[in-house]
C-alpha cells in the first residue's frame, strides 16, 4: 500500500492490480484507497477464479474484473475468459465494445428471436465505438458450462493436493524457500504452487534437480517492462519484481494428479531440502 499511494498521482486513471497464483492481494485496502480517490481499479482475477477475500468473491471488488479460462487454469475453455463490470456507468460502453463497436444491442430487445423490428428499420444501430468479437464461442462455452457443473470437485481436488505439499513444506521448516500462501482472510483458488527461493542460484539448482526426474519445473513470468515492449515505455528498474521473478519457481499442481505423482514430487522437494 505504501508504495502504491507513492506512485498514484492526479494523472491516475486506474490502479490494476494481480491475484497472484489464485490468492488475493490487500484488495480491501486497496478498494478502499481507489474509492476514496476517485480512481478505477481493475482486478486481473485470471489465478483467481472462485478464489475469495472474506466471503466476497475476487474480481467483484474494483470496477472491473477479468478471468482467464486459458488451458493452463483451474477451468478451461481453450482461449476463453470472461469479465466482470462492477461499476454501472461502465457496462453500456462495455457492451458496444463486446459487440464489435456497435450499439445493436439498443435495437434487439428479444434475444432469443434476434429480430430487429421493420418498424425500425429508420433507426438501424450503427457502429458507436472501438470494438471486436470478445465474446467466447459455443464450443469454448459448452466446455465450461461442462466444468461448472463440477467445479466443487476440481477445486476440492487441487486444494487436496495443494495442502499435501504445504503440509510437506511446514514439517521441513526450510530457510531455502517458502511457499506462496493466501493470507489468513482469503480463500485461494489454488492455481500455482509456486516456492520463492532465497537466491537465483538456490532456485536454478532446484530446477536442475527435479527436471532431470522428469518433473516440470519453470520460472514464471518474464517481468513486463523488461519485453522488448515493455523498454519502450520503462527505463527505470523494478528491483522488487525482479528479485522474486529470478528466484520463483513453479511446480505442476492440477486436479487430476495421481498420487503417484503427488508422491514423487513430494520425495523431490524433500530430498532437495536435505541434500542440499
Amino acid at each position: 500500500m505504501r508504495i502504491l499511494k507513492k506512485k498514484t498521482t492526479k494523472n491516475t486513471k486506474a490502479i490494476y492490480i494481480i491475484h497472484y497464483a489464485g490468492n488475493s492481494c490487500e484488495i480491501e485496502k486497496i478498494s478502499r484507497y481507489a474509492k476514496l480517490k476517485k480512481i478505477f481499479l481493475i482486478e486481473d482475477a485470471a489465478h483467481a477464479f472462485l478464489g475469495k477475500f472474506k466471503n466476497k468473491f475476487l474480481g467483484t471488488f474494483g470496477d472491473i474484473g477479468v478471468f482467464s479460462f486459458h488451458e493452463t487454469k483451474n477451468i478451461v475453455g481453450g482461449q476463453a475468459g470472461c469479465i466482470s463490470v462492477n461499476n454501472k456507468k461502465l457496462i453500456k460502453r462495455t457492451n458496444f465494445i463486446l459487440d464489435k463497436g456497435t450499439n445493436r444491442r439498443n435495437f434487439i430487445n428479444d434475444y432469443k428471436r434476434k429480430i430487429i423490428s421493420s418498424k425500425n428499420n429508420k433507426k438501424f444501430y450503427s457502429w458507436v465505438d472501438l470494438g471486436s468479437e470478445y465474446r467466447a464461442p459455443e464450443l469454448s462455452s459448452a466446455l465450461l458450462y461442462a466444468q461448472l457443473l463440477k467445479v466443487k470437485k476440481i477445486q476440492a481436488l487441487r486444494r487436496k493436493n495443494w495442502h499435501i505439499f504445504s503440509n510437506l513444506i511446514n514439517k521441513l521448516n526450510t530457510k531455502k524457500f517458502y511457499l506462496i500462501r493466501a493470507n489468513t482472510k482469503s480463500t485461494s483458488a489454488y492455481h500455482i504452487l509456486a516456492l520463492v527461493f532465497r537466491d537465483i542460484k538456490l532456485a536454478n539448482k532446484f530446477k536442475d534437480f527435479v527436471q532431470k526426474s522428469e518433473v516440470a519445473a519453470t520460472f514464471h513470468y518474464v517481468p513486463l517492462h523488461k519485453s522488448k515492449m515493455g523498454i519502450k515505455f520503462c527505463k527505470y528498474k523494478l528491483p522488487v519484481t525482479e528479485g522474486i521473478f529470478n528466484r520463483i519457481v513453479r511446480l505442476p499442481l492440477f486436479s487430476e494428479m495421481k498420487q503417484n505423482e503427488v508422491n514423487k514430487i513430494s520425495y523431490l522437494i524433500k530430498n532437495f531440502t536435505l541434500k542440499y
